[in-house]
């Protein structure tokens, strides 16, 4: 539709400038939108046609802004209000980054699309897209904070019609190494399969299938320190509870809705290990984000393993030796204590090294370097003939293991 017929149907309907010059926002570099209404207003009153060259700064009128909009209720007119009631709603957080949303009455977005239908949208911007943008604008001037439209540590959504205020806190990542000193300690908090977490028969109504884990003992410090709600924990990798790791696992805690983003991490780490000691350690905390939660995830860093193996018969050295010959590939079938929960698949692993040390008659402590995902405790049992080649195999007689430790985790 031709610029000028455009402007006289719609300044007929009674918008005010804000919603007229909406309809010609593309127009005019560096102008807001009622600044745009207020040009055509005064052109349209002095018959002037309207052009885009009239979109200029020197074109706009001292004079006041015409409100009672039935396109808008005068939202425009509540702005400040707005922006100050966010701010009110932003004031305990800590935070440095900010982006504004809000929710418009569906009334409102009927009306405007019906408008894009009659007169095209081509110059057009969305009621919501303004109201979001002056309404940052004016947050950002009152609690000195910049707006972030990629990562915002928080999102504030606002409901114009109700006047209520949903903050969305976006998630602190912190990364680390840890070692789990003690056995028994599950890596993350695992709940019931059963009741998921409520309390059954099954979990001895405790709800959960281990008592303590790596991620809950980690997470009464980060939650202290950053007043978070809860925590998510991302290892690469993890053992069995009933293996210790000496081989400072990377993980990356994330703590959700953080009240307090600046915080010390050196202090952190050390009260987590004063409260730790003995159990948990853990090194190397900084900031992170989701891009290294993923770099985690897709890691295969090798893994250096130290077991005790118990023999069901004495063993001369010149058989030991037998178990050089297992370094290459190993094909491992799902072993039946985790097929209920993977793929029933034949992998292929590498053992990369071997190394063994007699300590009695019938004990044996055997030093391995794997390919990632290698099942070590399957290695030496044969897992019923899953496992090929197998200690048990190749030494031609049961063998069990004891324990089980991760000695490395050569993640780099």
């Amino acid at each position: 539709m031709e610029l000028t017929k455009k402007a006289k149907a719609l300044l007929k309907l009674g918008l005010c400038d804000h919603c007229l010059g909406r309809q010609f926002a593309q127009l005019g570099h560096g102008l807001e939108n009622f600044e745009r209404g207020l040009i055509i207003r005064t052109a349209l009153k002095g018959k002037k046609k309207i052009k885009e060259k009239l979109f200029k700064r020197e074109n706009i009128p001292n004079l006041e802004v015409k409100k009672n909009c039935f396109l808008c209720r005068d939202y425009f007119e509540k702005i400040e209000y707005f922006a100050e009631f966010i701010s009110i709603g932003l004031k305990k957080y800590d935070f440095e980054t900010f982006l504004i949303g809000c929710k418009i009455p569906l009334e409102l977005k009927r009306k405007e699309e019906e408008l894009w239908e009659t007169y095209g949208f081509e110059e057009t911007e969305p009621m919501k897209s303004e109201i979001n943008r002056l309404i940052g604008k004016k947050v950002s001037t009152l609690i000195k904070k910049r707006v972030d439209f990629k990562r915002p540590h928080i999102n504030a959504v606002i409901n114009l019609e109700k006047e209520h205020l949903n903050l969305y806190i976006n998630s602190i990542f912190i990364f680390g190494k840890y070692n789990k000193l003690e056995r028994g300690i599950a890596q993350t908090r695992t709940y019931c399969p059963i009741c998921k977490g409520r309390g059954c028969s099954k979990c001895n109504w405790e709800g959960r299938l281990y008592k303590e884990s790596v991620q809950e003992l980690l997470a009464k410090k980060f939650l202290k320190f950053t007043k978070g709600t809860d925590t998510k924990f991302h290892g690469c990798g993890r053992e069995d509870v009933d293996a210790r790791c000496f081989g400072k696992r990377p993980f990356v805690m994330e703590i959700l809705e953080p009240e307090i983003r600046k915080i010390n991490l050196k202090k952190l780490q050390k009260e987590i290990n004063k409260k730790n000691k003995g159990r948990v350690k853990i090194f190397n905390l900084r900031f992170s984000n989701k891009n290294e939660i993923r770099k985690l995830k897709e890691a295969k860093p090798d893994k250096v393993y130290r077991i005790i193996l118990k023999l069901e018969k004495k063993i001369s050295r010149n058989e030991l030796k037998k178990l050089d010959k297992l370094v290459g590939v190993i094909k491992q079938r799902t072993p039946i204590r985790v097929e209920k929960r993977r793929a029933n698949l034949i992998r292929k692993r590498k053992l990369k090294s071997i190394s063994w040390k007699k300590l009695s008659n019938n004990k044996l402590r055997l030093t391995l370097k794997t390919e990632a995902g290698f099942y070590v405790k399957e290695f030496i049992t044969g897992d019923e003939g899953r496992t090929k080649p197998n200690v048990s195999e190749v030494l031609n007689q049961k063998v069990e293991w004891e324990n089980l430790d991760v000695l490395k985790v050569l993640y780099p």
